[in-house]
């Protein structure tokens, strides 16, 4: 979670090249709360250097064991997430 916000607040304060941010944020979600969709694992970034996976994150599911209110927070968040980034311009292009 510390990652999480750390990687949050550099994505809302970004002036220039938010993707990075973007990602970093959406794969500490993916480690928090899994894939978004059977489909997701595939287009989610993977952990990088420069975007490692969410300390914290435990089992091999991709799932941390969140309180309900919690995860549905950050269920939230994804989709908000996902709201900006179609804003910004939809997905990076391969």
């Amino acid at each position: 979670m510390t990652q999480l916000i750390a990687n949050f607040n550099e994505l809302i304060t970004t002036q220039a090249q938010w993707r990075a941010s973007y990602d970093k944020v959406g794969a500490n979600l993916t480690a928090l709360l899994g894939p978004d969709s059977p489909n997701a694992e595939a287009a989610t970034p993977q952990p990088t250097a420069e975007t490692p996976a969410a300390p914290g994150a435990v089992g091999t599911s991709g799932k941390a064991d969140l309180d309900p209110a919690i995860r549905a927070k950050l269920v939230e968040m994804r989709t908000k997430l996902a709201d900006f980034e179609k804003a910004m311009g939809g997905p990076a292009k391969p």
